[in-house]
């Protein structure tokens, strides 16, 4: 994986005692590092998201961090300690487009495409 991250295969192997909620709607709350990029770019210390994936981080690669995590401690958001804009969230934005702070994520990726950052 990108970095030496690597996945957990299974969430449901690597946190026991997980359900499965493969949903596009907004049934997870997540909480959002107040010192990360994610954070600047939500606008949001937490959110609730969408659950789809049957993946998960397992480990952090260099030069990146965890930005956002769930109540039992899944990673959900990581980004790159580094001066360019480079992160990953665990749900799907493009799901949730009536929600403001998953729109700021959008606008802050247009105005990073827009500098070429």
């Amino acid at each position: 994986m990108f970095f030496g991250s690597d996945l957990h295969s299974e969430i449901s192997e690597a946190y026991p005692g997980t359900r499965t909620r493969r949903t596009p709607l907004p049934v997870k709350r997540v909480e959002i590092d107040t010192d990360s990029r994610l954070h600047g770019m939500l606008g949001v210390s937490w959110c609730r998201v969408n659950s789809i994936h049957h993946q998960s981080v397992d480990r952090i690669g260099e030069g990146l961090r965890v930005s956002a995590w769930d109540r039992r401690g899944m990673v959900q958001g990581i980004e790159s300690t580094g001066d360019h804009l480079f992160f990953g969230v665990q749900w799907h934005p493009e799901f949730l487009v009536f929600n403001r702070p998953q729109q700021r994520l959008y606008r802050a990726l247009i105005q990073a495409a827009a500098r070429k950052e």
